[in-house]
């Protein structure tokens, strides 16, 4: 039911292998609410057997076209004991059982791994070098990224990621990597994941990622990454009753849309596949925390959107900006018609805020829950004033406070 409720809807499944049954698990070690058993199979070729009738039973429900454009991940998290009590030799052997199995149906299908945590370059190299050496089956690379609290975006790039790319490339794979669990921090429970925090830093990052991470959009290796996660029911650690709880979603538990959700929304409403050269022209960026980026809007050819986000990791110094934003038209003939301001901060789209004024109500009444959603949603500020420098320039001004996003959709005649 829950393949064919995400076909439906046009998604495309992540499997994730595991994790194993109790009948062919090697020990009792388990994990999480749901207690996952993370112990090597006892006996592989079962394991294999098992794998192979599942993915078998996937295609012939919703057909080899359909499950070819899926992924099959192995396992997750496997260096390491918190996901698996193994040693890296028997995650291998997994590996090697399971991406047989899975081909064994189909060459059509998509298998890989390592679903690699905490970033270890010398975990990922000795997986490759073992694919490779025995000749195993890989279509793809997958690691677990998520930013820290105490580093900048850029030592963080340059600590986290590139090592990973660099591994990768040096085997000459030219295999796609995807990120399947990424954000702003780990671990739960993390006060950004409720708040403006992760907003500013989801709007920051979708600019700041794009002049670095994928700078050559079509020869990087890392296609796309997955943010984790889409809801707050979410029951590693059991089910929380409270509506904000420091978890990864982008909704609460009763499906109140975070700050992060909506920033993803203009991000989607907003966005394009054409930008435009943007340049921070005051010298009063104090540790480079605000970000300003300008996207044509795909679904219409005279409106324009100005992103800005204020954004520095947790523990890093930030401060409010007054900001002065100058848009130049080339085209001349057309006229600004009108400029509409979105924000998300401590004071706007920020519903944990009227959930905390309501003194956090562990269950809050129908009533209640239709103010904290009034509170999430995005308001459009109309009529935003602009002063004009010249015929192709205008200015707008506002203040950008601390970890706080505005969008200015820019609209000409």
């Amino acid at each position: 039911k829950i393949y064919s409720r995400l076909v439906s809807m046009k998604l495309k499944p992540f499997v994730e292998l595991s994790f194993m049954p109790d009948t062919m698990a090697s020990g009792t070690e388990t994990i999480c609410h749901y207690k996952g058993n993370k112990t090597p199979p006892k006996d592989y070729e079962i394991w294999g057997n098992y794998i192979t009738q599942l993915v078998q039973h996937l295609v012939d429900v919703f057909g080899i076209d359909e499950v070819s454009t899926w992924f099959f991940e192995v396992w997750n998290e496997p260096f390491g004991k918190t996901f698996w009590t193994g040693t890296p030799e028997q995650y291998y052997r997994l590996y090697n059982y399971t991406a047989l199995a899975v081909k064994s149906v189909s060459d059509r299908l998509q298998v890989g791994g390592p679903a690699l945590c905490c970033v270890n370059p010398a975990d990922l190299d000795a997986f490759l070098n073992f694919t490779f050496q025995h000749k195993l089956p890989i279509d793809f690379v997958s690691w677990h990224s998520y930013s820290n609290t105490k580093l900048s975006l850029s030592s963080w790039v340059a600590t986290n990621v590139v090592p990973l790319q660099n591994v990768v490339a040096s085997h000459n794979a030219s295999l796609p990597v995807y990120v399947t669990e990424w954000s702003s921090a780990c671990c739960a429970p993390q006060t950004g994941y409720d708040d403006e925090y992760n907003a500013a830093y989801l709007i920051y990052v979708a600019k700041y990622f794009q002049d670095t991470i994928y700078s050559e959009q079509q020869d990087s290796m890392i296609k796309w990454m997955s943010y984790w996660s889409i809801s707050d029911v979410f029951e590693e650690g059991g089910f929380n009753s409270n509506e904000f709880n420091g978890l990864y979603g982008l909704q609460t538990i009763r499906g109140i849309p975070k700050p992060a959700f909506r920033a993803m929304e203009l991000l989607h409403e907003y966005g394009g596949n054409v930008s435009y050269t943007a340049q921070l022209l005051s010298g009063g960026n104090a540790n480079d925390t605000v970000i300003v980026y300008g996207l044509k809007q795909m679904q219409s050819s005279n409106r324009y959107a100005v992103f800005v986000a204020n954004f520095n990791s947790q523990q890093l110094p930030i401060e409010e900006h007054d900001l002065s934003i100058y848009v130049h038209n080339e085209a001349e003939y057309s006229l600004l018609e009108t400029v509409v301001m979105y924000r998300i901060d401590a004071n706007h789209t920020n519903p944990i805020v009227a959930w905390k004024n309501m003194n956090s109500p562990l269950y809050p009444s129908q009533q209640q829950l239709q103010t904290i959603n009034a509170s999430s949603q995005l308001v459009a500020m109309q009529n935003v004033p602009w002063k004009q420098v010249n015929t192709t320039t205008v200015r707008i001004d506002f203040t950008i406070p601390i970890h706080g996003v505005a969008l200015l959709d820019i609209q000409y005649s």
